[in-house]
């Protein structure tokens, strides 16, 4: 009888230390995920600065081609007028 219950504790036991075992596991594999997730926020916050930069360059971009467009207006304007 007591043998039985030694070998029920032995079982208890190991029992146990296979659960601690996944358990650490467990939470290795969670800190695993949150690094990745903290690496994916910080990958998409450096994506939004790169896309509003784009826009800005975009932005100033069709600002010059307006002025361009205008300059060239007003040089053939001139040059009408000159030809008049």
């Amino acid at each position: 009888m007591a043998n039985a219950a030694t070998e029920d504790a032995q079982a208890a036991d190991r029992a146990a230390g296979r659960a601690e075992s996944h358990a650490t596991d467990a939470r290795a594999s969670a800190d695993e995920a949150a690094l990745d997730a903290e690496a994916a926020r910080a990958a998409a916050s450096e994506a939004e600065q790169a896309a509003k930069e784009a826009r800005d360059a975009a932005d100033h971009a069709a600002v010059e081609a307006a002025a361009a467009e205008q300059a060239a207006k007003d040089a053939q304007a001139y040059a009408e007028s000159a030809q008049q």
